[in-house]
């Protein structure tokens, strides 16, 4: 495992396994709406 210049842990490789509970429509968010994730549009 790589450490990052502020030494936090980075795997070579993200699987599904690393969002075990993370839930998407609760973080990410739908375009054109806050946290402006996927662009501050709807078309972005």
């Amino acid at each position: 495992m790589r450490e990052s210049e502020s030494g936090l842990p980075i795997e070579s490789v993200y699987g599904p396994g690393a969002l075990e509970g993370w839930d998407a429509a609760e973080k990410l968010g739908e375009p054109g709406s806050y946290p402006y994730t996927r662009g501050v549009y709807p078309s972005m």
